[in-house]
């Protein structure tokens, strides 16, 4: 089988794929649906962290739900992985704080907190309180959160 054959189990070879073509039945020519089924979910958060913001990737994940849904299966997540809205909380502050020029231990000092939680929170790893993200928003100069 082509994806074992050739890949480390990560799903990198499959997001390779998947980033250099654009059609489903080119890419189910290399490998079986169930297989694309099975690691789309870590293919999708790799792919999520090497490229933040891509229509090719979201339209890869609409084929995969097209395919639960004719197959009758439930989404699978990624283990391991951070919830998708602390990823783009993270994204979000992490991209205002450097518009802003501001390191991650400046930005801890003006809000209360440590360097190492600001990079948790920009790595989607921590669930901030309410009352820490309206901080974040004030320093930030964040009007409107988008998600």
């Amino acid at each position: 089988r082509f994806t074992q054959d050739l890949d480390d189990g990560s799903g990198v070879l499959t997001g390779w794929t998947c980033a250099r073509c654009d059609q489903p039945k080119e890419l189910f020519s290399l490998i079986a649906k169930n297989e694309f089924i099975e690691v789309w979910p870590r293919v999708k958060s790799y792919w999520a962290k090497i490229e933040p913001r891509s229509d090719f990737r979201a339209w890869w994940e609409t084929i995969y739900e097209q395919l639960l849904q004719k197959y009758k299966l439930r989404q699978k997540k990624p283990r391991g992985g951070s919830p998708t809205l602390f990823s783009k909380i993270g994204r979000m502050v992490r991209e205002a704080r450097v518009e802003k020029g501001l390191s991650q231990s400046e930005l801890a000092f003006r809000i209360g907190m440590k360097q190492p939680d600001i990079s948790m929170i920009e790595k989607g790893k921590n669930n901030i309180t309410l009352e820490t993200l309206t901080r974040l928003c004030k320093v930030l100069e964040i009007k409107k959160i988008e998600f």
